[in-house]
């Protein structure tokens, strides 16, 4: 009595389990789930790799994030088109086995698409950097599967869609920086326990549309991981004095204190998303006559760590902290404090933001030579860690023929350059400098 009263009122819900080598139908309630609970990512999947390009610092960034958003909107979108085809062209029997086939195939090319970024932008073992290549390898394998045997061998498929999964984050958990590993690992737990559901149409009421929810959920918490660490190969330089034959060094420490940054992570991606809707704007109405058009300004060559043609974009230069690179941009405001710069600095150059009081700020003025190439500093003040440093940009302007960059350097090697109590008033570096005899 109990079955059929469970049966009776599940039964617009989830139809009666088929046959391992038979397709199950699902009902029009589950179709509309299946399509929704996929195509709602759409937009923030497109979103979210726009943003991960804007944010690629040089070619090889630029390349995995491509790779990575073409793999993750390709997942959303082919899941999308095929459920609504079987749910409102289902006579089409052609163009849905095709877009069927193309749904699992796509499942293989995402997969490797996850793991672009972390196996492109990580320093790896001569081993494990095989693993690049071999992964992409598997998903072309994985696709001829699909094609020859298509619903044939169910457990297989799923078998080969697991190994892929877990192979390449062996490599990964195995690689000496660990910035993002728990966010991975709890993305593979998604992925897992959205298997379960994976393979319970018939015996769970919108099965599918449940496992729909555990990839976006799986795939979130990837791409946090990815957005946060932007992983780098990074090799600590030994301990030196950052300025010595390049000049003397200058400091200022606690004027123009203001108030300490708001700590609510919300209010940091509102900046993020409005930062990048600006430089968006910028390109796009650069050369028309519209309020938006000065966003699209020459950019100033005095200036290397702004720039007008990307507003909102900060280049933080940590030559002397991570060898091997040579800045990595940033999103700030004229509210953002040098200890908040600093967090989001280091998390892009794949260090732990925790470790943000072990350095600071500098605001450095000098000159590059050699086509660019060769930056010789004249000078540097030390921002406060309340310090506003593109508010107090805007009070210290770079001599003639000189430059300013932001530089990450380390506390220890600074406050050792002030105990040794070097002249830190350089005259002629600093346009409108005020000495405190003055």
């Amino acid at each position: 009595m109990a079955s059929s009263v469970w049966e009776s009122s599940t039964r617009r819900f989830m139809n009666h389990r088929v046959p391992a080598h038979k397709r199950y139908q699902p009902t029009e309630y589950e179709h509309a789930a299946n399509c929704a609970t996929h195509a709602l990512w759409i937009i923030p999947s497109i979103l979210g790799s726009s943003n991960l390009y804007f944010l690629s610092d040089d070619d090889w960034e630029a390349i995995s994030a491509w790779i990575y958003g073409l793999g993750l909107c390709g997942l959303f979108v082919v899941s999308t088109v095929f459920h609504t085809i079987s749910w409102k062209k289902s006579h089409l029997r052609t163009v849905e086995h095709c877009l069927h086939m193309s749904d699992r195939m796509v499942i293989y090319f995402f997969i490797a698409a996850s793991y672009a970024p972390w196996l492109n932008l990580r320093e790896l073992g001569p081993w494990a950097s095989h693993m690049r290549w071999l992964v992409w390898i598997m998903a072309s394998v994985g696709t001829v599967y699909v094609f020859f045997f298509h619903e044939r061998y169910k457990l297989v498929e799923l078998l080969c869609y697991v190994i892929m999964g877990f192979f390449p984050a062996l490599v990964v958990l195995s690689m000496p920086n660990t910035e993002g590993i728990w966010e991975l690992v709890t993305g593979g737990v998604f992925y897992c326990l959205g298997m379960v559901f994976f393979k319970s149409d018939g015996r769970i009421p919108f099965a599918h549309a449940i496992w729909h929810l555990f990839v976006a959920f799986g795939a979130g918490t990837h791409y946090y991981a990815i957005w946060r660490t932007r992983p780098l190969p990074c090799r600590w330089p030994e301990s030196r004095v950052l300025v010595g034959e390049d000049g003397p060094t200058m400091f200022y420490g606690t004027h123009f204190i203001m108030s300490p940054p708001a700590k609510s992570k919300l209010k940091r991606q509102g900046q993020l998303l409005s930062s990048v809707l600006s430089r968006t704007l910028s390109y796009k109405y650069r050369d028309l006559d519209t309020p938006y058009s000065g966003l699209g300004a020459s950019d100033d060559p005095a200036e290397l760590s702004t720039q007008l043609s990307a507003p909102g974009v900060l280049k933080v230069f940590g030559d002397s902290v991570c060898s091997g690179t040579h800045y990595k941009s940033v999103l700030a405001t004229g509210t953002s404090s040098a200890r908040e710069l600093v967090r989001e600095a280091l998390e892009r150059y794949a260090l732990s933001p925790e470790r943000a009081a072990q350095f600071v700020l500098c605001d450095v003025v000098g000159q590059a030579s050699g086509g660019g190439h060769a930056w010789q500093a004249q000078g540097f003040r030390v921002f406060g860690d309340n310090e506003k440093p593109l508010l107090i940009q805007e009070l210290w302007k770079p001599r003639e023929g000189l430059s300013r960059r932001f530089e990450l350097r380390k506390r220890s090697e600074v406050e050792e350059l002030a105990a040794k109590d070097v002249d830190t008033m350089t005259a002629g570096t600093w346009e409108n400098e005020k000495l405190p005899n003055e």
